[in-house]
Order: structure tokens, then C-alpha cells, then sequence
């Protein structure tokens, strides 16, 4: 069990354990020379963390930090490599979550390159709204940790949903923030 703020894998450490995230959530950061943090993944149940030490015996090339308590199963690389070997669904299974993780960060590593920051902004608000099934943002997210998601600040991300706002794309309303024209909002992602 990982309390909340409590580190799971430290960046640059020789990863000698995968974890499998079994409830909780984590985030995936990566710290830079000058302190700057940028949040690569975040991660709930079902996640396998460290896997990377799967394929060889490599540094953690970011942090992984429980956000909430994330309860977990650790297993030595070794023993999780002969499992892999015993039962090929298992290996079938952590092929599919490295490839879709490599397919994320390409997404995300494109957006970073070619989106604004206000499309960003747009595409992730976008996004969750998608995941919700009624179009609302409940709670309202913090501006600074949307900011921290889409690599901004947030000043910028409360420029943004103000213009949102004013243009009638998002409306706020009891805590939470309604997505009212889904399509506008996903062509200002540019």
C-alpha cells in the first residue's frame, strides 16, 4: 500500500520491481535539470508500473508518485519475466499495455510539438469531456493541475476557459464545468 504523495519509483533508479496498480491512482513525472516537472501518464487500476525493467535493466526514466493510497502487487523483475514465459497471455497482455502507453506518448509528445497551448487546453477539457458520460467536468478541475497535464500555466488555462466562457463553449455551474458545444470546442484545437 502507497499513501498519498509517496513516491512508487524514483526517477533514475535501476528498476528492479513492475508493479501492478490495483487500486489508486499515480502520476508519471519526469523532473529536468532546471526543476521543471512534466507529468508523462497518469495511472489507475490495472496499470503496470516499471515495466520498462521487463525488457531490460534499465533506470526509471521518471517518477512515479501515488496520488491518492494506491494499493499495489510488487514482483521482482526476475520472477515477473518467468511468469511472462509461463503464461503467454500474460506476456500478450503487457506487450498490448507497453504498446498502447508508446501510443499515448506519441499522441501526447505531437501535441506538445504542434498544438497551441490554448489547444491544448481545448483538447484535454475535449477529452474529459468525452470520457464523461454526460459531457460535464465534475468536480471543476484546478487550473493548475490542468495546467500541469497540458505542459502550461495557469494563467493561461484561465484565460482560456474564461474565453470558453464568454463565447458560450463551457458554462460553470455547481461545481462542476459543462462542455455546452463540444464540436466548437474541438475546432479550436489547434
Amino acid at each position: 500500500m502507497f499513501t498519498a504523495r509517496s513516491t512508487i519509483i524514483w526517477q533514475g533508479e535501476t528498476l528492479t520491481h513492475a508493479y501492478l496498480l490495483i487500486d489508486g491512482e499515480a502520476h508519471e513525472m519526469m523532473l529536468a535539470a532546471n526543476g521543471q516537472e512534466l507529468l508523462l501518464q497518469v495511472h489507475g487500476a490495472g496499470a503496470l508500473l516499471g515495466e520498462r525493467g521487463l525488457v531490460d535493466a534499465a533506470e526509471a526514466p521518471a517518477s512515479v508518485i501515488a496520488v491518492k493510497p494506491s494499493a499495489s502487487a510488487g514482483f521482482a523483475i526476475a520472477d515477473f519475466i518467468a511468469l511472462m514465459q509461463q503464461h503467454g497471455c500474460i506476456g500478450l497482455a503487457v506487450s498490448r499495455a507497453m504498446i498502447a502507453r508508446a501510443s499515448a506518448m506519441a499522441h501526447k509528445m505531437a501535441a506538445m510539438s504542434l498544438l497551441s497551448a490554448t489547444g491544448r487546453i481545448c483538447a484535454e477539457l475535449a477529452r474529459r469531456g468525452r470520457a464523461s458520460p454526460d459531457g460535464v467536468l465534475r468536480p471543476v478541475p484546478v487550473w493548475s493541475e490542468l495546467a500541469r497535464d497540458v505542459n502550461s500555466t495557469r494563467e493561461t488555462v484561465s484565460r482560456t476557459i474564461a474565453d470558453l466562457k464568454r463565447r458560450g463553449i463551457v458554462r460553470q455551474d455547481d461545481g462542476a464545468l459543462v462542455i455546452v458545444a463540444p464540436r466548437l470546442l474541438d475546432d479550436l484545437v489547434v
